[in-house]
């Protein structure tokens, strides 16, 4: 009984700190002059209610977390780019694609487990404002691919991996 108990407590604390190195970034981040941030549960479904992908962002998308830096200078930029980079990394997350666009720089990386993507992390960069778009998801590669492109975000046939 105490194996039991102590097996389920184990999976219970690692189920809670799946993102704990971008839980840090976002929580060292936030309280800094020039940050937005905004999580909120997947309720925001209703903004593709016309769209023929409703039913994907509603059933996909648990919940998302979106953070906007501004005011960065070079320094500072590389200083921010490099946290979060090690907290995705650290956290799991894969580069899924990345591209250019009208002087952006626009990354997506996932993290994914049994079979599903669990994790989606978009970040962009424009000039001296960086964003980062976090959802939690339950989306397989080709149901993301499809919510990406309605989106405009990846025209190509299909993201390199």
């Amino acid at each position: 009984m105490k194996k039991i108990i102590l097996l389920l407590l184990v999976v219970f604390i690692a189920s809670c700190s799946t993102q704990s190195n971008l839980n840090r970034f976002y929580k060292n981040y936030s309280q800094e002059n020039h940050v937005m941030t905004l999580r909120a549960p997947m309720l925001l479904g209703a903004l593709f209610l016309d769209s023929e992908y409703a039913d994907l962002v509603s059933r996909g998308i648990k919940s998302l977390r979106f953070m906007r830096i501004g005011e960065l200078e070079d320094t500072r930029k590389d200083v921010v780019q490099r946290d979060l980079a090690n907290a995705l990394s650290r956290d799991g997350f894969t580069p899924w694609f990345t591209m250019n666009e009208n002087n952006a720089r626009i990354n997506v990386l996932t993290r994914e487990r049994m079979g599903a993507t669990r994790n989606v992390t978009v970040t962009w960069d424009v000039g001296r404002e960086m964003y980062v778009l976090n959802a939690q998801t339950n989306l397989s590669e080709n149901e993301l691919t499809k919510l990406l492109r309605s989106v405009n975000i990846g025209n190509s046939n299909k993201p390199k991996r």
